[in-house]
């Protein structure tokens, strides 16, 4: 028995079906039913007597000894009789494959068969998650049966299996584990989609699955030649004639030769000899090529000589016109091959939208009884002609089709119907020959309706052709089938290659305000906008704050979020974060929640790589903004990362290095001080600007005391919250190189009619670019210094604030490296800058060089110019004082950090022979606490420059001093506290 190569479990597209099978099922409601032709009383009664016959003999036990595969035992007939009883509808479990009308087959689950009607209850693609429910006739064009799954329908299954097979004789091929044997196929199994061959060897059948690995070569009797025909046509199967007069050599060339080897001689030949003449004609193209080159070059050589030598002035002329002709003929070619490429995309862009439009729902021609129609298929790209045989009041048709067999399309809507070519003709005539009358009149009118009706609808059909792209990929995903076209794609070339869209709303509730309303109000429900459609987006992030339950929370969002969407939620303290993404768009496992102490966050990795973070806050009092020193606490401790366990890679903060982070949420951030009547005649009058200059968390953005790095959209809309001022901020943060890949798309505030309103707001993120081999650059860096900014007033001060630091030392990590411990600097004190008193900014510096730090040369990273993504972390350490080992601890705590741009870097150092400075900001937690200095340059073996010398003893010594021990209260933030509050240390 052949294997069936999980043909249950994965669904497939099949080429070219009968175009009957095509009208199993229309996109819109109500769909179509196909009923045999009333007139036919053999094939009614025949019918009759087969639905009273199936169950009867599936309920005894039989064999036969063609088909022992079909075998009903004894014990398969008694499970069926007492499991079915007197019912005629069955309860069953069958995997079935199910035809729609785009050629497309799914893999589905069949749960009951009406014995009577003959009629199955499908699921797609299970009756847990079902995408499509419905009643499909036990048809070999539209159903085949795949496997039973259970004991008690088997006998049914094969009764099935059985009278939807055939007898046949046919002369067919095998392919098994890559040998091809050959025989004759006795029966097709129209239901079970198999043949059931004879080897001649063997009495027993060999079950034949018909896809590509079952090649047909001749029909020996007339009886089955239609089924024959039809599975050739289909392009379902390998055909060749019996002459063997084919194209399987290039299709299989070593069966080929293995099967007549003087053919595929005598082709190879053929083709060797059609090739020789071929490059015989290129090669003389190319010495006639030649010759024309050399006698331009002797001419442009006699012309130059004329002018040189003799001082011919028409000679140069005729040079330098000979130069321009040839530039402009070069131009003139380069402009008229990108306009036929331009127009070529532009009318191909204009017949997609007409066919779209041809069957589109805005197209409503009403006909009549015994209008000669076209039915539509395969989105109008096939049709097959009929009679409109009746009207419906819902605007739906019954139409005789013209056929083999007498069939009739019931309630068939309007979209897929188009007038004959007579009727579409005798139109035409009539709208532009000088008839006059009422019904020409009338006829002109009606045409000019549907025309200015299409022109409009292709604005309509451009804006969602992306939704429309988005919600057939969730639907493949969903279905677990991916469909395949000979054209190439549209747009996208694969899942790591699309843009991936987010959207972001936030919410702070009462107790007693309506969770419901709220939930609508923070998704992409909304349909006065195409960009709020949910179908668009891939990530759907939803942050409530407020004394929730944080299940019902998740119920009421998905029972209002509209498909199939995989849910992940995290809860801190009144936050409550939920992140809905779709299978298509993320690594599979790869969203989950990570544990933060002041945040509830949210990690995810998306197909083309890069990592994004969602963190949901809740700060301050539902009525009552914070202060602004108390926002930028409070700011500070929700970006507190938890605890972990890699020493030589402190996190920076809670979003764990992803390249995409969205802080959402309630931020506590209030207004400075504007009075009621100046804020709302601010409001009245629209003037966002003016209003957002007393925003407090943009006030401290500037200052660089809360959330620097952290990219803010100014509000175009009024205020959020009781007071005027914007509590519910949605924010943003990119790696370096990434930052050019988020757009914003959307930014506003739903009003719901509680005291709050909804903030929501929608991203679209771009790949990052990679090459397909990566070029790394080895780089290091000669000098390093880095300068944090105290607080004192006086230079004594600003030196006491430098020793309660401590030593200091900084360590280099690369994206793409993830293993081991990143290398670090030796222990540096800093140094206080008496010069920085003057500017009014306080600080102290520490500076390596490879002359007096040996260990410098080992913080070398790579980098590639190719890749966006690539950055590289700098952490500055601090040095951690313990009293029990009277000695520094070896392993250092995070004080700040800067990120690098790898591929800005990379390419800097390409483009110079000398080492490039740069100097980015040193950040913790949202903070900028310094400036870090620094030169880097391409790597040369492994010391760049001369051996370092010895360390200063100064620097190499174990304790520091009792003066220093007493001086460690100073702190970075002016704060007389222990820095080890501020930071917590290592224990």
């Amino acid at each position: 028995r052949i294997e069936r190569e999980a043909a249950a479990h994965v669904p497939r597209r099949r080429k070219g079906y009968h175009k009957r099978a095509r009208l199993a099922c229309f996109a819109s409601a109500p769909s179509p039913r196909f009923l045999p032709h009333q007139g036919c009383p053999a094939r009614v009664s025949k019918m009759e007597r087969q639905k009273a016959t199936t169950l009867t003999a599936a309920c005894q036990a039989s064999a036969t000894a063609q088909l022992p595969q079909l075998n009903i035992s004894e014990r398969e007939a008694l499970s069926l009789r007492q499991h079915a009883g007197d019912q005629t509808t069955i309860t069953i479990e069958w995997v079935v494959d199910v035809a729609d009308n785009n050629l497309n087959w799914f893999v589905a689950t069949a749960y009951s068969i009406d014995t009577v009607r003959r009629v199955l209850r499908v699921a797609i693609p299970d009756r847990d998650e079902p995408t499509w429910e419905g009643d499909l006739p036990l048809d070999p064009k539209t159903i085949h049966l795949l496997e039973c799954c259970d004991n008690k329908s088997m006998a049914l299954y094969k009764q099935c299996c059985r009278e939807g097979s055939i007898k046949c004789k046919w002369t067919v091929e095998w392919c098994i584990d890559g040998a091809w044997f050959s025989g004759e196929a006795l029966y097709y199994g129209r239901l079970a989609n198999v043949v059931y061959c004879s080897d001649g060897r063997n009495v027993a059948l060999h079950e034949v699955t018909i896809d590509e690995n079952l090649r047909l070569v001749e029909c020996l009797d007339d009886a089955s030649r239609g089924e024959f025909e039809e599975l050739v046509v289909d392009g379902v199967v390998r055909w060749r004639g019996p002459d063997g007069d084919d194209h399987e050599l290039q299709q299989d060339p070593v069966a080929a030769v293995a099967r007549r080897p003087a053919r595929a001689l005598a082709q190879n030949c053929e083709q060797l000899d059609r090739l020789a003449t071929d490059m015989a004609h290129c090669l003389a193209d190319a010495l006639r090529m030649r010759c024309a080159s050399d006698v331009e070059q002797y001419e442009a050589a006699s012309l130059l000589k004329r002018h040189v030598v003799c001082g011919d002035l028409d000679a140069a002329d005729r040079l330098d016109e000979d130069g321009r002709r040839d530039a402009r003929a070069d131009l003139d070619r380069r402009r008229r091959e990108a306009q036929e490429s331009c127009l070529g995309a532009i009318q191909r862009c204009e017949g997609r939208f007409w066919r779209a439009a041809a069957t589109g729902l805005f197209f409503r021609r009403r006909y009549k009884a015994g209008d000669a129609v076209e039915v539509a298929l395969c989105r109008g790209l096939e049709t097959c002609r009929g009679v409109v045989a009746k009207c419906h009041d819902n605007e739906t048709y019954d139409v005789d089709l013209d056929g083999d067999r007498p069939e009739v399309g019931v309630q068939i809507p309007p979209e897929y119907l188009r007038p004959s070519v007579q009727s579409r003709q005798k139109a035409q005539g009539n709208l532009f020959a000088g008839v006059h009358d009422e019904a020409s009149e009338s006829r002109r009118r009606e045409l000019r309706a549907a025309v200015a009706d299409m022109l409009r609808e292709r604005e309509a059909l451009r804006s969602r052709l992306d939704a429309l792209t988005r919600e057939k990929e969730h639907l493949e995903d969903v279905i677990g089938v991916q469909q395949t076209s000979q054209k190439p794609q549209r747009r996208h070339q694969g899942p790591a290659d699309r843009t991936t869209r987010i959207w972001c709303g936030t919410i702070r509730l009462g107790s007693k305000d309506d969770l419901g309303a709220a939930c609508a109000a923070a998704l992409p429900v909304g349909t006065k906008n195409e960009v709020e459609r949910a179908a668009g987006f891939d990530v759907v992030v939803c942050a409530l704050q407020g004394e929730l339950d944080g299940s019902k929370c998740v119920a009421a969002l998905k029972a209002r979020l509209p498909g199939a969407w995989a849910a992940t939620s995290a809860n801190c303290g009144n936050s409550h974060l939920i992140v809905f993404a779709r299978s298509s768009a993320v690594v599979k496992d790869s969203v989950v929640a990570v544990p933060a102490p002041k945040a509830a966050v949210v990690t995810a990795t998306l197909r083309s790589g890069a990592r994004l973070a969602f963190c949901a806050v809740c700060a301050g009092e539902y009525d009552t903004p914070l202060s602004t020193d108390q926002a930028v606490r409070s700011a500070r401790d929700m970006m507190w990362p938890a605890s972990s366990e890699d020493v030589g890679r402190p996190p920076l903060d809670c979003c764990g290095g992803a390249d995409h982070a969205f802080l959402i949420g309630d931020l506590g951030f209030g207004a400075s001080a504007v009075g009621q009547a100046a804020s709302q005649e601010l409001v009245a009058a629209e003037d966002w600007a003016s209003l957002a200059n007393h925003d407090e968390l943009r006030q401290s953005k500037n200052e660089r005391r809360a959330l620097s790095g952290w990219e803010v959209s100014q509000p175009r809309f009024p205020p959020t919250a009781h007071r005027s001022c914007w509590r519910e901020r949605i924010l943003w943060r990119s790696s370096p190189g990434l930052v050019d890949r988020v757009r914003l798309e959307l930014h506003t505030a739903r009003d719901i009619g509680l005291g709050r309103d909804a903030v929501v707001a929608a991203f679209s993120l771009s790949p990052p670019t990679r090459a397909p081999t990566p070029r790394p650059v080895e780089i290091a860096f000669p000098s390093l210094k880095v300068s944090l900014r105290l607080e004192a007033s006086s230079l004594e001060g600003l030196q006491a604030a430098a020793k309660g630091v401590g030593p200091l030392l900084v360590s280099v990590d690369a994206s793409h490296d993830r293993t081991g411990v990143p290398p670090r600097t030796s222990d540096r004190s800093l140094e206080a800058d008496g010069d920085s008193l003057d500017e009014g900014e306080p600080a102290a510096t520490s500076i390596w060089t490879f002359d007096d730090d040996k260990k410098l040369d080992s913080l070398r990273t790579l980098a590639d110019p190719d890749d966006d993504a690539d950055h590289i972390t700098v952490r500055v350490l601090r040095r951690v004082w313990r009293e029990d080992k009277q000695a520094f601890e070896d392993n250092g705590v995070l004080i700040g950090a800067a990120l690098l741009s790898g591929r800005a870097l990379a390419r800097r150092i390409l483009r110079s022979e000398a080492a490039v400075d740069f100097q980015e900001p040193l950040l913790l937690r949202g903070v900028s606490i310094g400036t870090l200095h620094g030169s880097a340059a391409r790597a040369k073996g492994r010391l760049l420059t001369k051996a370092a010398e010895p360390l200063d003893a100064r620097m190499t010594a174990g304790a520091s001093s009792e003066k220093q021990k007493k001086s460690s209260g100073w702190g970075l933030f002016a704060s007389k506290k222990k820095l080890s509050e501020n930071y917590k240390t290592r224990k």
